[in-house]
Parts: C-alpha cells; structure tokens; sequence
C-alpha cells in the first residue's frame, strides 16, 4: 500500500473465526451488527457505540456470529503513526457516529477520490487522538 493511500470500504465478516496482521493501520468503525476481535490479546467487539483500531504488525482475530457491516479504513503507517498509541477499541460519542455515517454515505454514493477519503479519515482520527495534528 503506498504511503499516502488510505482504503476505505464497507466490509462484512462471517462467522468463522480468522487470524492475521497487516502492514497498515486499521479502523474497524460500526454500521450493523458486531464483530469480535482479539487485538493484542485484549478482547473486544465493534458494535453500536465502539470502533476497534488494529496498529500495523500486530496480529488480531475475528469472528462475526450475526449479519453485521463495518466500515474499514486501511490507513498506512506514515499517514497517522500515532494510531499506535491509541486505545484498541474506542467509544463513539454521538458525533463521531454522525460522521462515521457520513462517511459511509460517501463510500456507498462513491461520492470521493482516494484523496478526500484519505482526508476525512484522517479527520476522523483527531478526536480519537486527543490533539489535532498536521499528516
């Protein structure tokens, strides 16, 4: 994955349980359903009001045991290396899920470039953060 190049799509999982780790960044951010995760051997689930953030490198397990959909940022290391410090799974507060709807609303109209997807992820990431920071 090139190093600005941030991928963003709508995904579903089924219910058999897979392993695996990646060399980018991932965001696991709920639109229906949950996905369990294991990520650093802390257990979770993306669901409702909580997004999972997978750092590059580490391995993480998942399994989806009802109808879900997700939307899922591949995001290179370079583009936001603090997501590494960043909790592996994050509450959403209502404004984050507003503009987490916002984004799959672009993702499914195929209303933007890679660019402007790269950007609002990137947007996305501040808050979770806790400072604004220049990428």
């Amino acid at each position: 994955m090139p190093e600005s190049t941030v991928k963003l799509e709508i995904r579903s999982y089924d219910s058999e349980s897979k392993k695996h780790c990646h060399r980018y960044h991932q965001l696991v951010l709920p639109l229906a359903g949950e996905l369990l995760l294991m990520v650093d051997h802390q257990e979770g689930a993306v669901v409702r009001h909580k997004a999972a953030v997978i750092p590059s490198g580490r391995d993480h397990g998942f399994a989806a045991l009802v109808d879900n959909r997700f939307l899922v940022a591949d995001v290179p290391e370079p583009a936001a290396p603090d997501l590494e410090r960043v909790p592996r799974f994050v509450e959403l507060d209502p404004a984050l899920l507003h503009y987490v709807r916002f984004l799959e609303a672009q993702v499914s109209l195929r209303a933007t470039s890679g660019s402007r997807q790269r950007q609002m992820v990137l947007f996305w990431c501040w808050p979770v953060l806790g400072k604004p920071r220049r990428y």
